[in-house]
């Protein structure tokens, strides 16, 4: 038996954080496998989902940036963190600024930018498949959606309607999630209840606000041509050096984006 699930409920009274280990194919054209550590933090009314790796780097940086530290002695310690990198720079806030509406703000190069969007709930068919994940017993659902084909496992253990990335709309935390391909593919490794409140603090940067679409097409450009996109916008992309010395060809990649 399926049952179609168009679900109205948002966030119960929590404050919850839940890593997944998410495995990814950047390039449609290679055959590598990208993995990245995603936080996602639930409070009562909205919610946050990053990369830890990005954003501990990131946080030894303007830290010791601001005490006025070399570039080596950053690099330094950046790199005894243990954190490995990503290329991942986003955040996503759900049901923010509003509720129903999507906050998304990324880093291309040295530019900040953002983007608002409508949440468009999923339509969810729930089946009847069920098994245990991280200690939870979930049960299973696919939905059609932004693109991609995804098999989703939520639990109603923990009543709230979120999940990795963009995903959302079920009775339940989604728990494991992974797109019809596996090209994308999210697990859960530890979730957790926050002792403090959680409230969302956008960063204060000088965002270059655009459509979602003009956004995703520049994000485009970059992934599969980085010194074109920059050379337009009066940046720096660095070069490659060969074994001969001399500057390596850029090679156009095809990009392989989540959301198509």
């Amino acid at each position: 038996m399926k049952q179609l699930l168009l679900c109205t409920n948002t966030f119960a009274q929590v404050n919850i954080r839940c890593a997944y280990m998410e495995n990814y194919k950047r390039y449609a054209d290679s055959d590598k496998i990208d993995s990245d550590e995603m936080i996602l933090e639930i409070g009562k009314q909205s919610s946050e989902y990053y990369s830890l790796w990005n954003r501990g780097r990131q946080a030894i940086v303007d830290s010791l940036s601001a005490k006025g530290a070399s570039l080596e002695e950053i690099y330094t310690a950046r790199e005894r963190l243990g954190y490995p990198k990503s290329t991942q720079f986003f955040t996503i806030y759900k049901h923010y600024p509003t509720k129903g509406e999507l906050l998304y703000v990324d880093n291309l190069i040295t530019s900040h930018y953002q983007y608002t969007e409508k949440m468009v709930m999923p339509e969810w068919e729930i089946l009847m498949e069920k098994k245990e994940i991280a200690g939870y017993m979930c049960q299973k659902a696919k939905a059609d959606y932004l693109g991609r084909t995804w098999i989703a496992w939520f639990t109603t253990s923990i009543p709230v309607s979120d999940g990795p990335w963009k995903l959302w709309g079920l009775p339940g935390l989604i728990i494991e999630a992974n797109d019809s391909n596996n090209l994308y593919s999210f697990k859960c490794i530890e979730i957790k209840n926050m002792k403090t409140p959680y409230i969302i603090k956008v960063p204060k940067k000088n965002y270059i606000k655009l459509t979602k679409e003009k956004f995703m097409e520049e994000e485009k450009e970059l992934a599969e041509d980085m010194h074109t996109f920059a050379k337009k916008r009066g940046k720096f992309a660095p070069v490659a050096i060969g074994d001969d010395g001399k500057p390596e060809t850029p090679v156009r990649r095809k990009y392989n984006p989540i959301e198509q």
